[in-house]
């Protein structure tokens, strides 16, 4: 299901939709454009693709609300429709055929226009529709579906989310309250909304502008079973385990009791489910996951009552619904990782954080900080930022990628454990605490985990990156006094890892990743009202009093 339709020439596109048209003429499926009139008069271009065109028979139906063409869904609308399932693929407003205004997802929850829960009353009323409905998407479409279920619509049965946020301030635009520049820039133009930026630049907090669009706050109309899905290596992995976890907890009954959440190894690009090569690292055959199939289980427990198991409602409340790929050196002779371990919480429950500990001389060491106080810096130039390099990225290249280029930097510092004697497995959210100064009013802090092989490789798991201004709160600045130490709390997201025998763990900070995020000026202004860049000295302290150090979520046997 690789992302189809890309911004090509125009004799591409052309042969791109020949192809197309032809594909879903030779398929098991009828496609059928139809639009849905909304009560402000708007129209929602909404595609549907049913099994065996002279089949009259009411079915479950897929649904698929999108910004962006259709056509990226071909493999599931396929699939689905062999399978006997009605798949709708639906344009929101003012995106691709639909008339009316982009309402930046003001319309899609549960405010005063529902054009979801409107579409739904629409499907209700179809010959081929049996009034059961489930929600799916990749990405921003899978937002989509979150704000789909806040609704609380009689037709909406099940939902099946994948790599996607559930607060778009927090997990989207602003993490850590940095601005996600290259996503953000990227996205807005592919939607055809590059006036939204100015809407982005003038809410750099969490204000109110932004409560429609955290889904948590509606989570208690929230009622039906979902499956989570979300990879290490995937921006909004920390979205997908913020929302199984709300739902689970605060939800209402019964979905609450049936949220199911998948965590494995895979990138943004929904082709990388099925491939063993994530950027530079190759994991076993057992790390891909054909989630068409899975889908297709799942709905058909929950849409058609005709489960592939015979267990009952109350034995599915009992059983593990959470499953994580625990990732580690394929090549490594006696390697304790690369296997899918079932569990009953996240983090899993034999977890206990334990504290890596800065130190003198670049390491990094698990027993106690080290009594006397130091500090080490480095300069920190917008102008000349560090440059991004792999990670959780949506448009960059993404994946676990080897840092060493950049860990040789003068701007960037590195600590490094000891290489390990036996075995390091970890699986959990991630944290790193730091305590830090800057001559600057207001800067960035930036810090990446890696896993260190015995030949040299500096693998990217995690990273995360803090706005100095937002060490406290999202709401509001809190600007620096320059070179007063101050006490930050990073998170680094989640993984699920065995640092294997002869490996190291190892920590780089420094002050930049772009064009992931917008390099910091150093100046006390709000975002894009700076007038120019300064140059900021800025100081990590470890050991004493300020014990900064990497908070693992350790798995005891």
């Amino acid at each position: 299901m690789l992302r189809l339709f890309m911004r090509k020439s125009s004799l591409q596109l052309c042969l791109f939709f020949l192809f197309f048209i032809g594909y879903i003429s030779s398929s098991a499926s009828d496609m059928q454009k139809h639009t849905v009139l909304l009560t402000d008069s708007t129209r929602l271009a909404t595609y549907v693709f049913r099994p065996e065109p002279a089949d009259s028979l009411p079915r479950p139906s897929i649904l698929v609300r999108t910004k962006t063409p259709f056509q990226q869904y071909a493999d599931a609308a396929d699939f689905f429709t062999r399978h006997g399932y009605n798949f709708v693929v639906q344009y929101t407003r003012g995106n691709e055929e639909s008339t009316g205004k982009e309402s930046f997802f003001l319309t899609d929850g549960n405010g005063d226009l529902q054009d979801g829960a409107a579409t739904l009353d629409w499907m209700g009323t179809q010959f081929w529709s049996n009034k059961k409905v489930g929600g799916f998407g990749f990405g921003i479409d899978g937002f989509l579906a979150h704000l789909l279920a806040t609704t609380n619509h009689r037709y909406l049965q099940a939902e099946y989310i994948l790599a996607a946020p559930y607060n778009f301030f927090a997990d989207v635009a602003f993490p850590g309250g940095v601005y996600r520049k290259n996503f953000l820039e990227n996205w807005t133009k592919e939607i055809g909304a590059k006036y939204l930026l100015h809407t982005f630049e003038l809410s750099p907090y969490a204000s109110s502008f932004w409560d429609p669009l955290a889904n948590k706050r509606s989570v208690k109309s929230v009622d039906i079973p979902i499956c989570h899905i979300g990879g290490w290596f995937q921006p909004f992995v920390s979205g997908t385990v913020a929302a199984h976890r709300s739902i689970a907890v605060n939800g209402n009954t019964p979905g609450k009791l049936y949220q199911y959440l998948i965590l494995g190894p895979w990138r943004q690009d929904p082709a990388s489910y099925s491939r063993k090569q994530q950027a530079e690292m190759v994991f076993p055959e057992n790390s891909t996951f054909d989630f068409l199939s899975h889908a297709m289980q799942f709905f058909d427990r929950w849409l058609k009552n005709a489960p592939s198991d015979s267990l009952s409602l109350r034995e599915i409340v009992q059983q593990d619904k959470i499953k994580y790929y625990l990732m580690g050196d394929a090549e490594a002779p006696n390697g304790t990782g690369n296997k899918w371990i079932d569990a009953t919480s996240w983090p899993p429950e034999n977890a206990r954080y334990k504290k890596y500990y800065l130190k003198h001389n670049g390491t990094l060491a698990l027993d106690e900080a080290e009594k006397n106080g130091n500090a080490e810096a480095f300069r920190y130039d917008p102008l000349i930022p560090v440059q991004t390099l792999g990670g959780a990225n949506y448009y960059l290249p993404s994946g676990p990628m080897d840092q060493r280029a950049i860990e040789q930097l003068d701007e960037v510092l590195v600590f490094s454990s000891d290489t390990l004697k036996t075995a390091l497995t970890v699986a959990g959210p991630l944290r790193f605490q730091l305590f830090a100064a800057s001559s600057a009013r207001d800067t960035d802090f930036a810090v990446k985990l890696c896993d260190v092989y015995p030949d040299g490789r500096s693998i990217l798991l995690s990273e995360g990156i803090i706005r100095a201004r937002h060490r406290n709160t999202m709401q509001r600045s809190e600007l620096l006094e320059p070179h007063k130490v101050e006490k930050y709390l990073i998170d680094l997201g989640h993984t699920a890892n065995v640092f294997e025998a002869g490996h190291q763990l190892r920590i780089t900070i420094t002050s930049s990743n772009s064009p992931k995020f917008e390099p910091n000026p150093n100046l006390p202004k709000a975002l894009h009202r700076n007038d120019g860049q300064i140059t900021a000295v800025n100081y990590i302290y470890y050991g004493g009093k300020r014990k900064s150090g990497l908070i693992l979520p350790i798995i005891e046997k």
